[in-house]
């Protein structure tokens, strides 16, 4: 009766009835695996919904129902490949229509009408494909056009949502075809409760009003005089995660030449989002929120008598970081509880080979080249561990040779640019590490990397092993250290594995 031919899983040859949508079977024939000639689309009651004919693949002529996104479908009328007449788009069903619109050789021209629910919800009239006159719905948004131009833009909670003047977030308005103004419903601030906040626009700019940042996770209103930002209204958003949907905004910040002076002012990034605390142009705190994969945590960090205090939300820690003068010497100090945990000194780099107990890390800064003099008093792993942000931070971006107040400014600097969160993670900064040595207890070189700087400007690097020197390359200029670095790094790799061996 029928002969069918398959290639790859796919119909190659014959006549073909398959499965299309809910209730739908389609009825094709291929040649070569492509469609050619009469197509057919029948209800599972057997009536025809479309009928059509293919032409090397593609619909030529009739009608046919074509796939136009994740979840729509459209029902076309063809003449000679180009749309004519009506078009019909739905969801699965084919009785859900959600548009019609009508085509003259492709092109849109005539009335559309959008449904919801099988109601109408907005109707507009093109003219050769643009919008001229009427409601353009969309699915969370409409706009509606006047003699081919703009006038209005509403948008509403969401495309699950009914589309009336109850579920309207904010409308904007457009005069002559640019933004005016915009009446937004979306959020309530505590000291001016109203149902709607407008902003007005000039030359398309925010001018006086308010206006919303419109962000996702965190959202945040700017409001305007003459075209100056005054104020911000913002909340603790970690507090007001249930009612994100329609803040309720109770902290005000105040604005000075486009910057904040009094309040928080905000910086969001991809994986952290901070809150700087100000006064009186003076920061006083930040806080950096940390987000990953089933993760959050936060750490804030304050400046209370020239000392940076850092404390974790995970761990509900505090530390302490202080700077005092130690011989001709000044030493940073992390103190967590009542314990010293950590010191971090600058040491200047010279011809000769320090006495130092601890860790030298070298930096590679400004074309220069730094070192820090690190030593832990942790012998607990476990208690390492608990801390183990803190250290980061601590060891990674604390130089003891600036004030606590310029430290404390650095650090803030730092994370709103982004530039902290890989040592936050616990990388440290090891964009910018060289390589580094530690010394034992009776202040000798034991095992890593010395770099020494001679008088003309160019370093020699001696690579220690079991407190013996094993290689050493002598008169490096700066621009190769990097390079001559890793070539010791590999012979002394190589020198731990035939030792392990």
């Amino acid at each position: 009766m029928k002969k069918r031919t398959y290639k790859n899983g796919e119909p190659f040859e014959g006549n073909f009835d398959n499965h299309f949508l809910s209730g739908l079977i389609i009825n094709e024939n291929y040649v070569k695996g492509l469609k050619e000639g009469e197509s057919i689309v029948k209800s599972d009651k057997d009536s025809i919904v479309a009928k059509g004919i293919y032409k090397n693949d593609k619909p030529y002529n009739g009608t046919f129902i074509v796939k136009i996104g994740e979840d729509d479908y459209e029902l076309v009328h063809l003449v000679d490949f180009k749309k004519n007449g009506l078009q019909k788009v739905f969801k699965y069903n084919i009785d859900d229509v959600i548009k019609t619109y009508t085509c003259v050789n492709d092109v849109i021209n005539g009335e559309t009408i959008f449904y919801e629910s099988g109601q109408v919800t907005g109707k507009l009239e093109y003219k050769n494909g643009l919008p001229y006159e009427g409601k353009l719905v969309k699915a969370e948004s409409a706009t509606i056009y006047k003699n081919g131009v703009i006038t209005e833009e509403i948008f509403y909670m969401s495309n699950y949502e009914s589309k009336d003047e109850t579920n309207i977030l904010k409308s904007k308005y457009y005069t002559n075809g640019k933004l005016s103004k915009i009446a937004n419903r979306s959020f309530a601030i505590a000291d001016d409760v109203k149902d709607s906040y407008e902003g007005i626009y000039k030359n398309e700019q925010p001018y006086s009003g308010y206006f919303s940042a419109d962000l996702r996770e965190f959202n945040y209103v700017d409001y305007y005089e003459k075209g100056e930002k005054k104020y911000q209204f913002s909340n603790n958003y970690l507090e007001n995660l249930d009612n994100y949907k329609h803040p309720n905004y109770n902290i005000k910040s105040t604005y000075k030449d486009g910057k904040i002076i009094d309040g928080v002012e905000y910086i969001k990034f991809d994986r952290q989002f901070i809150s700087k605390y100000w006064k009186n142009g003076v920061l006083q705190a930040f806080d950096c929120d940390l987000f990953a994969t089933h993760y959050f945590n936060r750490f804030h960090f304050e400046l209370k008598n020239n000392t940076i205090s850092i404390t974790e939300f995970n761990t509900e820690k505090t530390g302490k970081i202080s700077r005092q003068k130690i011989g001709n010497k000044y030493v940073s100090q992390l103190i967590i509880g009542e314990k010293v945990i950590m010191s971090v000194s600058s040491l200047e780099i010279n011809d000769v080979i320090p006495e130092e107990t601890g860790s030298i890390v070298y930096y590679e800064s400004d074309n220069t080249i730094e070192a820090k003099i690190l030593s832990s008093e942790e012998i607990n792993y476990e208690g390492r561990k608990e801390s183990e942000l803190m250290y980061e931070i601590f060891s990674s971006s604390i130089n003891s040779s600036i004030t606590m107040e310029e430290n404390f400014n650095l650090l803030a600097d730092n994370f709103s640019k982004g530039k902290n969160i890989e040592g936050m993670f616990g990388k440290g900064d090891t964009a910018y590490v060289l390589t580094g040595i530690r010394f034992n207890e009776a202040k000798k070189p034991e095992i890593g990397t010395l770099i020494l700087k001679n008088k003309n400007n160019s370093y020699d690097l001696k690579s220690f092993f079991k407190r013996k020197i094993f290689e050493e390359k002598k008169n490096i200029e700066l621009k190769n250290i990097k390079q001559e670095i890793e070539i010791l790094a590999a012979s002394f790799q190589k020198k731990l594995n035939e030792d392990f061996k």
